[in-house]
């Protein structure tokens, strides 16, 4: 099928950590329908690497794993200056990977992330421990032999990662996560932004999601919020969401 009315050149998706290739899929699917003469760049992360970032990892190495994404990137803008960029993230997994993509972009090139449009989907959570620590919980296997030994390490590694954070002088990288999305040395200001997010997520708090979303209208950062009430995370497309909602914000925005 034909593309829609100025169809962007390429999609970035940054997905929320661990996420299955078969929810993925149906994201892929939208896009490669609606937009088929898109590229679509795939970010995906898990929680060892997020968690390997944040306690190990220098810039350089964490720019690094990010690196073939930047240069795809400048190569679409370079070959078509005016082509046109649509970044989808979910959860703060994808809000992080693309803070680094940004960071990474900003460090190599002088220049913002030059994406068009935002959709920030279950984005961004609170960077409180005990937040944090419900969210990972919840996406635990549930088979008892391992549930508990997982939630003793998940408890463990935030406390390492709290302390490392105070004796390096670093911030909470959720929080920092938070205020880099306003960042117009990492992300362009002027352009649209869409929340969609859900009373019933048991990850990211609704109240999270607007303060930020508030924030940024402050700030001059453009904001539109699309609020489901009975969706779980990232899951506004599933069945207890509403997918022609999600789908026409989106299309909406861009």
């Amino acid at each position: 099928p034909p593309d829609a009315p100025s169809s962007p050149s390429l999609i970035i998706l940054a997905t929320w950590a661990d996420a299955a290739s078969k929810h993925i899929a149906k994201y892929i699917s939208y896009y490669h329908t609606t937009y088929p003469s898109a590229r679509i760049l795939l970010l995906r992360s898990d929680l060892l690497e997020l968690l390997n970032n944040m306690l190990l990892r220098s810039d350089t190495s964490a720019y690094a794993s990010v690196s073939p994404a930047v240069n795809i990137i400048k190569d679409t803008v370079t070959v078509k200056p005016d082509a046109g960029i649509l970044l989808h993230l979910f959860s703060n997994g994808g809000a992080l990977k693309t803070c680094l993509l940004a960071s990474a972009y900003r460090t190599r090139f002088q220049d913002p992330l030059p994406v068009d449009a935002t959709v920030l989907d279950s984005s961004p959570g609170s960077g409180e421990f005990w937040a944090t620590a419900d969210a990972m919980l919840l996406s635990l296997p549930q088979s008892l032999v391992i549930y508990y030994p997982l939630v003793a390490l998940v408890y463990l590694l935030l406390s390492l990662l709290s302390f490392l954070g105070w004796a390096r002088n670093r911030e909470n990288p959720v929080v920092l996560m938070r205020k880099q999305l306003f960042h117009d040395t990492m992300f362009p200001r002027w352009k649209p932004r869409l929340y969609c997010y859900s009373v019933a997520d048991p990850m990211v708090e609704w109240i999270d999601v607007e303060l930020h979303a508030a924030e940024g209208k402050l700030k001059k950062w453009g904001s539109r919020l699309e609020k489901f009430e009975r969706s779980g995370h990232a899951n506004h497309i599933g069945p207890e969401g509403d997918k022609e909602r999600y789908w026409g914000a989106v299309k909406d925005i861009w």
